[in-house]
């Protein structure tokens, strides 16, 4: 945060320890922000799961499980991390490094909606892990898994539309290479509600689903991008000094402004917001033996 460092360590007890020793008359403060979070984080996957039930077994979720805690669940949804954060504690600087995470969702504590600030801060609180061989494996291992029940993965086969029949049932896609065909009674597409339905619905099937668009247009605006850079290093991580932890570098710890300025500079370098630097080849064990004399940053 500007030129203080800070490192927050894994565990929910070393997190305590060093937020407290930085805000020493804050305790009672950070005490119940942990509570809150750690409450939301149990709410909100629940949330989601009844909203992805078919509606018979939502409605009888709801009924059973949802009721008693509604308020509390869309109070945690649909209220900013700002929000939240300002009913436990007044001071906000301590808020702005309560929310270093914010960059991993990509909006200021007054934007982002504090059920997914805390599905992000506690998924953090233990440390996180790196697959031994590189992220590659977790497709390997992901695609023999999907392989061995029947399954099959495609690569660099871009959709060019969702099939849909004559009843207005989806029954596959039509690939872009060849106009190749593949046919599935279930078609889920993880590129987004926009995407979906302005560019890979058929045309004739679009205005069935004009009224879904322009709400989505109205009320949902696009999120932020991010730009990676992806660079290599002669030398070995220990030779270069290279952490294994994560860094958050932010100009301040008013995150807001910071954001806004970065924005209404028309995303100027001088005027980051923030940005996020990691050494992958620093965490993984086999690096050297694969890759020797080499780091990778990001």
């Amino acid at each position: 945060m500007g030129k203080e460092k800070f490192g927050f360590q894994a565990g929910l007890d070393n997190f305590k320890k060093t937020i407290k020793a930085k805000f020493p008359n804050d305790g009672e403060a950070i005490d119940k922000y942990i509570s809150v979070l750690y409450n939301a984080y149990i709410m909100v996957p629940l949330w989601m799961a009844v909203k992805c039930l078919p509606r018979p077994l939502a409605f009888l979720a709801k009924l059973l499980f949802y009721l008693p805690y509604l308020n509390r669940v869309r109070y945690y949804v649909l209220s900013t991390t700002e929000e939240v954060l300002s009913s436990i504690t007044k001071n906000k600087e301590l808020i702005g490094w309560l929310t270093y995470s914010c960059g991993d969702y990509g909006l200021p504590p007054s934007l982002s909606s504090f059920g997914i600030h805390a599905l992000v801060a506690v998924h953090y609180m233990t440390g996180s892990s790196y697959p031994v061989g590189g992220p590659g494996k977790v497709g390997v291992y992901a695609v023999q898994t999907l392989e061995k029940y029947g399954g099959k993965a495609f690569v660099r086969c871009p959709v060019k539309h969702v099939l849909i029949n004559s009843k207005g049932q989806t029954y596959g896609v039509k690939l872009e290479k060849g106009d190749t065909e593949i046919h599935a009674p279930i078609v889920i597409c993880a590129c987004g509600a926009y995407n979906t339905y302005a560019r890979l619905i058929p045309q004739p099937h679009q205005q069935v689903f004009q009224p879904a668009l322009d709400a989505i247009q109205t009320k949902v605006r696009p999120s932020k991008s991010h730009m990676y850079l992806f660079a290599g290093f002669e030398g070995s991580p220990q030779e270069l000094g290279a952490p294994s932890y994560n860094l958050w570098c932010y100009p301040t710890w008013d995150h807001d402004p910071a954001q806004a300025a970065w924005l209404q500079s028309d995303c100027d370098l001088d005027h980051l917001s923030m940005y996020f630097v990691s050494f992958p080849s620093a965490k993984d064990p086999t690096w050297e033996a694969r890759h020797p004399n080499k780091t990778t940053c990001i």
